[in-house]
């Protein structure tokens, strides 16, 4: 079976890299909300790039906690979409209930989740179980990440990758994403 030479027909519909996929609304440092574009190119690089650097695989399952309205989600959503992942979008009950978040993502042997690291935390709760922290990427990003809840994270699940991840909106989600080192220091903290 040969591969088609073009994907549906784009210069019928006029669609172009640099269209828009999507305006998010941020307030950032400033306080005053305003639109960022980012366009199709721009949302492919990231997929391309944080794919590469979390050394995400086929198949992997995602979990989104977050909400479609920030780009914080767009870590798992992308790449599971686009790297024949399956992605759980976790409802409300579960994203927000440590013990119903547990049993949800040792159900579903969730792989990755980009999460907040106070709404982890959370999730956690003071006993932190196991199965409350993914198999094999843990991201955090949006706030700074503590070196106690790394090392927490590392006791409970040694085998798990976690990485800081950071970037302003107008960076399509993330520009710097780095592991944290095994001894669980963080630069800078």
């Amino acid at each position: 079976c040969e591969e088609p030479e073009s994907t549906p027909d784009q210069a019928r519909a006029g669609l172009k890299p640099e269209h828009l996929a999507y305006v998010i609304y941020t307030s950032g440092s400033t306080g005053l909300a305003k639109g960022v574009m980012v366009e199709h190119r721009q949302l492919v690089n990231y997929v391309a790039a944080i794919s590469d650097k979390l050394q995400l695989e086929e198949g992997w399952a995602y979990g989104l906690a977050s909400t479609f309205a920030a780009d914080l989600g767009n870590t798992a959503l992308f790449p599971s979409l686009l790297r024949g992942g399956r992605l759980h979008v976790l409802p409300s009950a579960e994203s927000m209930d440590g013990d119903r978040f547990g049993h949800y993502c040792l159900e579903r042997g969730i792989d990755c989740l980009k999460i907040t690291p106070t709404h982890f935390q959370a999730l956690l709760g003071e006993g932190g179980q196991e199965e409350r922290i993914p198999w094999r990427r843990l991201v955090f990003g949006g706030e700074a990440l503590s070196r106690e809840l790394v090392a927490r994270v590392r006791s409970l699940r040694p085998g798990c990758g976690i990485y800081n991840h950071y970037g302003p909106t107008e960076c399509t989600v993330g520009a710097l994403s780095e592991e944290a080192p095994q001894d669980g220091g963080l630069a800078g903290k």
